[in-house]
């Protein structure tokens, strides 16, 4: 799991610092990607050439209502350094995964033009219904996702084996397609719930 330009950038100088740059000192917002990006295009080459094979860039982007910034300041601030990574990783030898939870709908376009591979996981509770996507861009991308991270908290094995089968039907179908969770594997997920959401995905094989 890496970082393109968007997560680094506001781990150097925070959130609202980085988004208010994007309209009151675009100068900055513009010379911290500058600089992230390059320290990230080569942390991605020495991963890879130590033997990763697949870089998931981890730059969440959106809250589960929209992103987090407007798609003219997306496509300014954020989108080349991700062209940049996606074209880096693939010059390299590995394949990549954009991860971001959060409702991503007016930004896919661009995303899914950088010409990752996969795409996910594409959070449920945010309205990103994973059929949709694969329908759309299902041609161009591997859809990554997606079981609600809330059930594997709280949920119980029997309701998460039937919401795990009902994605595999809806989403399987025709590859393209790797099960995870709607978000990651965090702490607060059940054991049990894990391993039924695993054992539901090799029993249907």
């Amino acid at each position: 799991v890496a970082q393109a330009v968007f997560a680094a950038a506001w781990n150097l100088c925070g959130m609202e610092r980085l988004l208010t740059s994007f309209l009151l000192e675009p100068e900055l917002a513009l010379e911290l990607a500058e600089v992230v990006l390059a320290f990230n295009l080569e942390f991605h080459r020495l991963a890879i050439r130590a033997g990763v094979d697949v870089v998931i860039l981890a730059d969440d982007y959106a809250h589960k209502s929209g992103p987090m910034m407007s798609a003219e300041h997306f496509r300014r601030f954020i989108l080349p350094g991700l062209t940049a990574a996606v074209a880096g990783v693939h010059d390299a030898g590995a394949l990549c995964i954009k991860h971001s939870d959060g409702n991503l709908w007016p930004l896919l376009d661009d995303i899914v033009g950088t010409g990752i591979d996969g795409l996910g996981p594409l959070e449920p509770g945010a309205d990103m219904d994973l059929a949709a996507v694969k329908r759309r861009y299902g041609e161009r991308v591997c859809v990554v996702g997606n079981v609600d991270v809330d059930l594997l908290c709280r949920g119980t094995p029997a309701e998460v084996r039937r919401a795990t089968r009902k994605i595999l039907q809806r989403i399987s179908p025709g590859g393209g397609h790797i099960l995870s969770s709607g978000n990651s594997i965090t702490s607060a997920v059940r054991p049990e719930n894990f391993r039924a959401m695993v054992e539901t995905a090799r029993d249907a094989q």
